[in-house]
C-alpha cells in the first residue's frame, strides 16, 4: 500500500454507480441573483455541495433529471435552473 495513492469514491446520481473521482464530473448548486442554480465544476474547485456523474455519460443525466435526483442530492425543494446542465454540448465536454 506505502506509495500508492488512494483516489476518494463518488456515487454517480444517475446510476448510482461508484468510482473514482477522476471518473465523475462534478456539479455545483449557485444561488444566483434569480434563485437556483446547477453548473458544472470540471475543476472541483467551486465551493458548496456537489453531486457527481458520470464522465460524458448522456443516459446517466437523463435519468438524474428523470429521478430528480438534483433535488435530493443538493437538499433542496426549489425548482433548480438546469439550463447548462442540460446543455449537449456542455455533455460532450465533460468526457474530457
Amino acid at each position: 500500500m506505502k506509495g500508492q495513492s488512494i483516489q476518494p469514491l463518488r456515487t454517480c446520481i444517475g446510476c448510482r454507480a461508484r468510482r473514482g473521482q477522476s471518473e465523475m464530473a462534478r456539479l455545483v448548486l449557485v444561488d444566483d441573483e434569480g434563485g437556483l442554480s446547477v453548473k458544472w465544476d470540471f475543476r472541483r474547485r467551486l465551493a458548496g455541495r456537489g453531486a457527481w456523474l458520470c464522465r460524458g455519460s448522456g443516459e446517466c443525466l437523463a435519468a438524474a433529471l428523470k429521478k430528480k435526483a438534483f433535488n435530493r442530492a443538493f437538499k433542496v425543494s426549489r425548482p433548480l435552473d438546469l439550463k447548462e446542465v442540460e446543455t449537449p454540448q456542455v455533455i460532450n465536454t465533460a468526457a474530457t
